[in-house]
């Protein structure tokens, strides 16, 4: 049986779209997503860019939210209040990169969350980690 007909093109001055609906995946291990470093007011980050798939639109950047405490952000959208951190990094499919927090409190416990964003605007429910501050002398 055959699959039938082709569809007809979209005649001159018109498009075809494709609705995606679906978030990239980012899977944990190809991610990498950890603190790579830490002084009494920032925590460094570092995570593979490459490592999200996105097959319908494309990964269109990354964010990374973090709040103070041991409850990570629910979700992948600047928090509220004064030690709320957030970073929007476009640079999908360049390798590792490495992202820093700063205005932290020293000796501090933080919870941070890495989500991909898609070009539709699906977001992935994310990767989490937690870190800490140095304490001051």
């Amino acid at each position: 049986a055959g699959a039938g007909p082709a569809a007809p093109a979209a005649p001159a001055g018109e498009a075809d779209f494709v609705f995606d609906g679906t978030p990239p995946a980012l899977p944990a291990r190809a991610a990498a997503f950890a603190a790579v470093g830490a002084t009494a007011d920032t925590i460094t980050f570092s995570f593979n860019s490459s490592s999200a798939v996105d097959a319908t639109s494309g990964v269109a950047s990354y964010t990374v939210v973090g709040q103070l405490g041991s409850a990570p952000p629910a979700r992948c959208a600047a928090p509220a209040g004064r030690a709320a951190v957030f970073s929007d990094v476009r640079a999908p499919g360049a390798g590792v990169v490495q992202v820093r927090a700063s205005g932290l409190e020293p000796g501090s416990k933080y919870r941070f969350r890495l989500c991909a964003t898609d070009a539709a605007g699906n977001v992935a429910p994310g990767l989490v980690v937690s870190a800490a501050t140095v304490a001051s002398k």
